[in-house]
């Protein structure tokens, strides 16, 4: 009964720390895409800005 009752929670354990790897895990992703995004985007917006201040500036 002991063994079983071992078997049970270290499966338990397991099932949740690999559960919390995957979330870490996916987290990270999302927020290391967030950054790429957030970065391209504000790449673009200067360049965007610095073409049409040239523009105006002429």
């Amino acid at each position: 009964m002991k063994k079983v009752l071992i078997g049970i929670v270290s499966l338990l354990v397991a099932y949740i720390a690999i559960k919390l790897l995957w979330w870490i895990f996916s987290f990270t992703i999302s927020l290391i895409i967030g950054l790429v995004q957030f970065v391209i985007v504000g790449l673009l917006a200067v360049a965007i800005y610095l073409y049409l201040s040239r523009r105006v500036f002429r």
